[in-house]
């Protein structure tokens, strides 16, 4: 049997689960639930993290004492999306 993946919420989940074992289709929720939300990480890091980090690249290039607080202020936007955005694997 090939592997089930769900394209989209127009799918007709009653028709798709009829046709795969409960596993397969448990595992392609799965599987389609972490597309979704790494799509989501990588638009937020784009968004939020991505300025702070090169923020504090650029001070630590020009030795400013201060760099660790724009590291912290990266990391901090890394770990909410992070928490925002969860992995199924994460819970």
């Amino acid at each position: 049997m090939e592997t089930l993946v769900i394209v989209n919420a127009g799918d007709d989940i009653d028709e798709l689960q009829k046709n795969y074992s409960d596993e397969e289709f448990a595992q392609a929720l799965k599987n389609d639930t972490t597309r979704r939300t790494i799509a989501a990480r990588k638009l937020a890091y784009k968004a939020e993290s991505d300025p702070l980090n090169m923020e504090w690249r650029f001070e630590v290039e020009n030795g400013n004492d201060a760099a660790d607080e724009y590291k912290q202020k990266w990391l901090s936007a890394v770990n909410q999306i992070k928490a925002r955005y969860p992995l199924p694997t994460e819970t």
